[in-house]
């Protein structure tokens, strides 16, 4: 029996479209639909009173009445689309979504390789445990109708990246829709594959972003996972990874952020096997009033783990940027190194950033580190390029650019590296000779 309990919750117009949603015929099956409902009606969403949402207002995500998207059957996929929108070719599987919908025509998996499997989930499975719950993770529960799931045998090596493209269109008419999309990623013992996941969304289109991933690496796996998050700069986003790693897994994440008017990304990683490693870096790019929060995690359960955090944010105009990069080390997990480093460049008085670098060690032996910077453009090396010749705007440029490119070389599909490239390019105008600093 469905309550009617909008007019008391956070999120009214989010309530009703979770509690319209079939839940007898949900992929997660009517059990899990139902925990997840009756939390979202108990909790709604985050408050600016939670210290996790502390920077991050919700109240105007909140106050919007949303719908669900229809299916477009007539969506097709062109070949120019492929090029901007997906990179080209040379993809194992391209995976190809609209509004939160999987679009099965405009779609390739034909060069996956023996002991992949890529289906949607039906049948009741649960969902992996680690995910939340949160506010937005049930809602996705409740909401997210195509959800994948992508599983790769025991000592398979996947050597050509696999990309789930989230294409976000304009809304019709005046209501924002709502998109949710899942991806279960499971990996089997010794198995190694690089994915991109591809949010892209046009100017001025107005939507909620609402994207969860789960991530289960088995002993020795390894996986390459790029996340880029180029939507509407009218839009909000909402993203969620976790990732549970067993012994001696080896997870590499980077992320990138240049759209949304309001984003956040959750990127948390768990050690529960020994001798896991796990590299994370970000970069966050925003101007304009954009808002892009970033909450990382490294929890390490075990003992002999490794784990980096190296995130860089550029804030321009009055946009605002908030890090927080949390390390946890339990009792029991001796002989854990773990870095972590976040650097924020503002070229704008009016810009600000939160940062916020938190270790929490319970074991004795262990080798952590922190540290954050925030701060401006260098005068004496902008004064350093002027006595070469360079015009200050140009001389800015230059060195905004450089504050990136090492970070850029880490991508690890050349694809994702070269679009990269070629926006900072655009963004930074005047910066000339782009391909000798990198």
């Amino acid at each position: 029996m469905r309550a009617a309990t909008t007019s008391a919750h956070n999120a009214p117009a989010l309530l009703a479209l979770a509690e319209a949603a079939p839940m007898d015929e949900h992929c997660f099956g009517a059990d899990v639909t139902q925990e997840a409902l009756d939390r979202f009606r108990a909790d709604g969403l985050p408050n600016r009173s939670d210290e996790q949402w502390r920077y991050t207002s919700l109240k105007e995500l909140k106050s919007l009445s949303y719908r669900c998207p229809a299916v477009d059957d007539s969506f097709t996929f062109k070949p120019a689309d492929e090029d901007r929108l997906a990179f080209g070719t040379g993809w194992s599987a391209l995976l190809v979504f609209q509004n939160g919908r999987f679009i099965q025509n405009a779609s390739s998996m034909e060069c996956l390789p023996e002991g992949v499997c890529i289906r949607r989930i039906e049948g009741g499975a649960r969902p992996i445990a680690h995910s939340g719950p949160t506010g937005f993770s049930d809602l996705n529960t409740l909401l997210a109708t195509d959800a994948m799931e992508l599983v790769i045998d025991p000592d398979t090596q996947v050597s050509t990246p696999i990309q789930f493209l989230f294409l976000n269109d304009a809304s019709e008419g005046s209501i924002p829709t709502l998109h949710s999309t899942r991806v279960v990623v499971r990996m089997g013992a010794n198995s190694s594959a690089s994915i991109l996941e591809n949010h892209t969304g046009p100017d001025g289109a107005v939507y909620l972003s609402n994207s969860l991933t789960d991530c289960h690496l088995s002993e020795g796996a390894s996986l390459s996972l790029h996340h880029l998050q180029r939507g509407s700069e009218s839009a909000h986003h909402i993203a969620r990874i976790s990732a549970t790693q067993m012994s001696n897994s080896h997870l590499s994440a980077f992320t990138v952020a240049t759209g949304g008017k309001r984003s956040r990304l959750d990127l948390c990683a768990r050690h529960e096997g020994t001798l896991a490693t796990t590299v994370l870096n970000g970069l966050y790019i925003a101007r304009g009033e954009q808002h892009m929060d970033h909450h990382i995690e490294v929890d390490h359960q075990q003992p002999h783990g490794r784990s980096g955090q190296t995130f860089r944010g550029i804030l321009a105009d009055a946009s605002t940027g908030v890090f927080n990069g949390r390390v946890h080390v339990a009792v029991d997990a001796q002989q854990v190194d773990a870095q972590q480093s976040n650097r924020n460049l503002l070229l704008s008085r009016d810009a600000v950033v939160s940062a916020k670098p938190e270790l929490e060690v319970y074991a004795d032996d262990v080798k952590c580190a922190h540290g954050t910077t925030i701060g401006e453009l260098d005068p004496r090396q902008i004064f350093y390029l002027r006595s070469r010749g360079l015009p200050e705007v140009e001389a800015k440029d230059l060195l905004t650019f450089a504050f990136a490119s090492d970070l850029v070389q880490r991508i690890e599909i050349p694809a994702v590296a070269a679009r990269l490239t070629d926006f900072m390019s655009s963004r930074f105008s005047r910066a000339q000779d782009v391909e000798e600093l990198l």
